[in-house]
């Protein structure tokens, strides 16, 4: 996106990009002005920031995370040295993920929150899933309908976590769960659309034997995004004064 970049001859540096793109800029007593449609505009003269020729813009600061680059590992959390909270998304060598402005909770004046993977990135070797069993008796079709499994199923699974079956690349998309009938029979909703868009299939007589496994709600089950490095850039859209002075992250080794 086209912007304005500004210098500092006592820095003697660029300091900062801004979103306004004007016709002409000028400086005169000590003010700033610059044209925009054969307007003029006097700029640092009220306290709504952000604001150029009446439209309003967010503030971005981007970075990267860098340490142990030969290393994979997953970053847990964002946490910034802020006067409020930034909208933050994280993009790895390998993964995607983000902190919403709700996510932060402010702790000793630091705004802290966990990295959540982004719901549609579905990666089935990673830790979020997890195997209920084999398929016995598949069940009558319907919007809820029931699978009968070979064994117990794990004591992790949740209601709402997505439900595959198979060993496809990927696996087939079965719905959701909606409630544990037994020990080893599941109720799952065919209703309800996978994070990537798929309509859920409902297994039948053939589908006797395969594995069905589920999947973790990425949001919920914060685990972090996986990589070797990480690029994250801050959003601010506060029409007040607010400052950044440092962002940081907790990162694990990965061993899966």
């Amino acid at each position: 996106m086209p912007s304005t970049l500004s210098y500092s001859p006592s820095n003697e540096g660029w300091p900062s990009f801004y979103s306004f793109q004007p016709e002409h800029m000028v400086g005169m007593n000590g003010v700033f002005y610059s044209f925009d449609g054969g307007n003029i505009w006097q700029h640092n003269s009220n306290e709504t920031r952000n604001n150029f020729y009446g439209e309003q813009y967010s503030s971005s600061v981007q970075g990267v995370f860098n340490d142990a680059p030969f290393e994979r590992k997953l970053f847990q959390t964002i946490s910034t040295h802020s006067t409020s909270a930034w909208d933050t998304v994280l993009n790895t060598d390998l993964q995607a993920g983000f902190v919403a402005t709700s996510m932060f909770n402010r702790k000793e004046l630091v705004w802290y929150g966990f990295v959540r993977a982004y719901a549609a990135e579905l990666d089935f070797l990673m830790r979020r899933a997890g195997g209920l069993g084999t398929i016995e008796v598949p069940g009558s079709p319907g919007a809820i309908y029931e699978v009968e499994l070979t064994t117990e199923y794990d004591d992790i699974v949740s209601i709402g976590d997505y439900v595959y079956y198979g060993l496809g690349s990927p696996p087939t998309y079965a719905g959701t769960v909606s409630s544990f009938v037994s020990a080893n029979v599941i109720a799952i909703n065919s209703t309800v659309s996978a994070p990537d868009g798929s309509v859920a299939v409902i297994p039948d007589a053939a589908d006797i034997g395969k594995l069905m496994l589920y999947i973790k709600n990425s949001t919920a089950e914060s685990h972090g995004v996986l990589g070797n490095y990480c690029v994250f850039t801050l959003t601010n859209s506060d029409t007040a004064p607010t400052e950044l002075f440092a962002a940081d992250t907790e990162v694990m080794k990965s061993f899966s």
